[in-house]
């Protein structure tokens, strides 16, 4: 459809306000084009229109119910609507109809992390990583379970992965950080600490968590 590739076209541009109202177009002259309500969402979610997100998703999977990226997009939207439960039985759904994506497990782990279910949420990063390996987001969310199951030295580990692959993943500095003030090497904490502010002059959580390890 001429509309879907204008949205694209925009979406390449960052002009998402245009991208959505090309998908809208598109979905208004024929609304069996599951990939316009699908392109739809993923825009919504990036202007921070969730529920409306969620619509399109819907409106997507009720057209091809055996797409495995229409359930991961709509798992998405449901995470940033605080929806976890949902959002985990979508990416569920994702990794049934396609389970050598690594996307949908990474999804799937960052769900069960939200649930406190950090065992699990170890389990589909696992899968995700043997599936590509070469992922930083995977090796950083990874390193936040590790944390909160207080598995400092593998937390290290993974995010020394996360900043191969990214050596500006001010995320991964910090929760590197966070591991070495936990296990009591302060002065190196505070040297990522310096490294993630230098990258993100304005990471909260990096600013105090340096002022406790001075």
């Amino acid at each position: 459809s001429v509309w879907i590739n204008r949205g694209n076209a925009n979406c390449a541009l960052g002009n998402d306000e245009k991208a959505i109202q090309c998908y809208t177009n598109a979905t208004r002259i024929c609304p069996s084009a599951s990939s316009a309500w699908n392109n739809l969402s993923t825009t919504l979610v990036r202007v921070g229109r969730f529920q409306e997100a969620l619509e399109a998703a819907n409106s997507a999977i009720a057209i091809h119910s055996n797409n495995a990226e229409f359930w991961t997009n709509r798992g998405g939207a449901l995470h940033k609507l605080g929806q976890h439960e949902e959002a985990l039985k979508s990416y569920t759904n994702a990794i049934e109809i396609n389970g050598h994506d690594s996307f949908p497990w990474t999804n799937k782990g960052i769900a069960l992390q939200a649930l406190n279910r950090h065992e699990e949420a170890l389990q589909c990063f696992d899968r995700a990583l043997v599936l590509d390996g070469n992922s930083a987001k995977t090796w950083y969310n990874k390193s936040n379970s590790l944390h909160k199951l207080e598995r400092y030295a593998e937390e290290i580990d993974c995010c020394e992965r996360a900043l191969a692959i990214d050596p500006f993943y001010a995320y991964a500095l910090v929760n590197k950080a966070n591991a070495l003030q936990k296990l009591g090497r302060n002065a190196q904490a505070v040297a990522f600490y310096d490294k993630a502010l230098s990258i993100n002059p304005i990471m909260v959580n990096a600013l105090i968590n340096k002022g406790v390890s001075l």
